[in-house]
C-alpha cells in the first residue's frame, strides 16, 4: 500500500473520530438541556400556593372524584368545605388526590365571583352549572328544595362522564385525611357501595307512596330492620353500581316516585329515601356510623365562623368590588331567609368574631374536626 493512500486513510479516521467525539458532545448537551428543561415545565405546570392545593395542570387522570353543590343559601358551607377539604388533602401525594367538581346550583353573580377566585386557586378541579330548564319543573330548588331531585341526576352526569369511583359529599359534610386515603379500599370492602346510616329506620323515612310505586311491599323483613342510609356521603364504584344509580336517576324524574302525594319531610327523605330502598333491595345495607370513618355532618352551621378562622391562619382571599358589595347588600337586606353571609368585608368578619364571642359554644376549630 502507498504512503499516500495510508495517509489518506490515516485522515479519514482522524476526521471520524474528530466527528464522533463531536456528534456525542452535542447529544449529550442537548439530552441534558432537554431534561431541565422538561423539569422545568413540570414545575410550571404546577400551582404551588400557601394555601389551596397544589395540582399538576397537565394531569389528565384521578383516582375518583369527589362532586358537591350549592345554592345560594349554601354557598358560606361550600367555601368553608373547599377549605377544610383543602386542609384534608394537603399531606396526600398529588397522584393520589381526586378530581373535584362543584356544581352550581343557583349561586348569585359575586358568590360566583368568589367561586371562581378559589377555581384559580386550584381549592377544585371542575366547575359545572346544573341546567334545571332539562329537567321536569318540580326540580326547581326554589319550591321544596326541589325536591332533592337534583342529586341523582348529578352524580349520575358525573358517573357517564368520569366513571369509576365518584363520592358525593354535602357541602355541610367533612371528611378526614385517612377517610380519603382510604376511599379505594373502603369502596371494595361494601361491594361498590358505602353510606353511612342516618337516623331511623327504611320505613319511618320512607313514604308508603314509594313501595306501591315500585309495586313492593312495606312488610318485607329486610325493609322493617334496615337503616336508612345517608345521603349527605354517597361512594360510589360506577363499575358495580351504576344500574342502581340509573334506577335512582329515572325515580327522580317522576314526581309520584321521589316525592309521592303526602309525602314532606316529616316522613319522607325524597332522595335519600329512594337510594336506601333501592340498595336495601339490592341487598346493601348502611349500618355503620360515619363518624368512626372520619365523616362529620352538619357542619355548615360553623361555616362563618370556620371561613373566618381558615383566613385569619392563611391569609384574606377574594375581595369583593363595588358592583359585588352592592348586590350582597341588596340580597342580605330583602331576602333574610337566603342566610347570606357577608364573609368578605371587615364589617361582615368583625360581626363573625363578635358572634363567636357572644355565643360562648363555639370551640371547634379546624385542626379539631377529627
Amino acid at each position: 500500500m502507498s504512503s499516500v493512500l495510508k495517509k489518506k486513510i490515516l485522515n479519514s479516521i482522524n476526521i471520524f473520530v474528530i466527528f464522533s467525539l463531536i456528534l456525542f458532545l452535542i447529544l449529550t448537551f442537548a439530552n441534558n438541556y432537554f431534561l431541565n428543561f422538561t423539569e422545568f415545565q413540570h414545575k410550571s405546570n404546577k400551582c404551588q400556593l400557601k394555601n389551596g392545593l397544589s395540582y399538576d395542570s397537565s394531569q389528565k387522570t384521578y383516582p375518583f372524584t369527589i362532586v358537591t353543590g350549592a345554592s345560594s343559601d349554601h354557598y358560606c358551607a361550600l367555601q368553608s368545605w373547599l377549605y377544610y377539604t383543602s386542609l384534608s388533602l394537603s399531606p396526600i401525594p398529588e397522584f393520589h388526590r381526586p378530581r373535584i367538581i362543584v356544581y352550581d346550583l343557583g349561586l348569585v353573580n359575586f358568590q360566583r365571583n368568589a367561586l371562581n377566585y378559589l377555581h384559580q386557586k386550584n381549592y377544585f378541579t371542575h366547575y359545572k352549572l346544573f341546567n334545571f330548564l332539562k329537567y321536569p319543573s318540580f326540580w326547581n330548588i326554589s319550591i321544596s328544595k326541589g325536591e332533592y331531585a337534583w342529586k341523582p341526576a348529578i352524580i349520575a352526569e358525573t358517573f357517564r362522564e368520569f366513571p369509576g369511583i365518584v363520592l358525593w359529599l354535602d357541602s355541610g359534610t367533612f371528611v378526614s385525611t385517612d377517610f380519603l386515603m382510604n376511599v379505594e379500599k373502603l369502596v371494595n370492602a361494601y361491594d361498590g357501595f358505602f353510606s353511612p346510616k342516618s337516623n331511623g329506620n327504611l320505613l319511618k323515612w320512607t313514604h308508603p307512596g314509594v313501595f306501591k310505586y315500585f309495586n313492593d311491599s312495606t312488610k318485607k323483613t329486610k325493609y322493617k330492620k334496615s337503616i336508612n342510609c345517608n345521603a349527605a356521603t354517597l361512594l360510589f364504584d360506577t363499575s358495580r353500581v351504576s344500574h342502581i344509580i340509573k334506577e335512582w336517576e329515572n325515580c327522580a324524574h317522576k314526581k309520584e316516585c321521589i316525592a309521592p302525594n303526602g309525602s314532606n319531610r316529616t316522613n319522607h327523605r325524597q332522595d335519600q329515601a329512594i337510594l336506601s330502598y333501592l340498595m336495601i333491595k339490592n341487598n346493601r345495607n348502611c349500618d355503620n356510623y360515619g363518624i368512626q370513618f372520619g365523616i362529620r355532618t352538619h357542619m355548615d352551621k360553623y361555616c362563618a365562623q370556620m371561613i373566618w378562622e381558615y383566613e385569619e391562619i392563611y391569609g384574606e382571599f377574594w375581595s369583593p368590588n363595588a358592583q359585588d358589595l352592592k348586590e350582597m347588600k341588596e340580597i342580605i337586606e330583602n331576602f333574610p331567609e337566603l342566610s347570606i353571609y357577608d364573609i368578605w368585608t371587615k364589617s361582615g368578619k368583625d360581626a363573625i368574631l363578635e358572634e363567636i364571642k357572644k355565643s360562648g359554644n363555639y370551640s371547634l376549630k379546624l385542626g379539631d374536626v377529627f
